[in-house]
C-alpha cells in the first residue's frame, strides 16, 4: 500500500547527499521499471509541533546539486507500508533545493 503524505507542513534538510541505490543481485546501479536509475536522498523531516525525524528516500532520477544542511523541498512524498507493517519504505518523485527561508 502507497501512503502519500501532506509536506505542505514539514521542513526538510539534506543529511547525507545522494547516493545511488546499488541492485543486490547484479551489484549495480538499480533502475526503475521505466529503467531510470534510483538514487537515495537522507533528508531530516521537521514537521510543525513535533520532533524531527531521518527519512532515507528513495527517487528515480539523480537529485541536482544536493549538498548536507541543505533545506530540501520533498514533492510527492509516500510511504510504501509492507504487508507485515514492520517496515516502510520512503519514495518521492523528487527532491530539490528549497528556499532556506522556507518559501519553497
Amino acid at each position: 500500500m502507497n501512503l502519500p503524505v501532506d509536506t505542505e507542513k514539514v521542513r526538510f534538510l539534506v543529511s547525507m547527499p545522494p547516493t545511488a541505490v546499488i541492485d543486490r543481485k547484479t551489484d549495480r546501479q538499480a533502475i526503475s521499471r521505466e529503467g531510470v536509475p534510483l538514487f537515495h536522498v537522507e533528508v531530516v523531516a521537521f514537521p510543525d509541533g513535533s520532533g524531527a525525524e531521518v527519512i532515507r528516500l528513495k527517487i528515480a532520477g539523480e537529485p541536482a546539486d544536493l549538498v548536507q544542511h541543505q533545506p530540501a523541498r520533498v514533492i510527492g512524498l509516500r510511504a510504501k507500508i509492507w504487508s507485515n507493517k514492520k517496515h516502510t519504505c520512503w519514495r518521492a518523485d523528487r527532491v530539490e533545493a528549497a528556499d532556506p527561508t522556507g518559501g519553497g
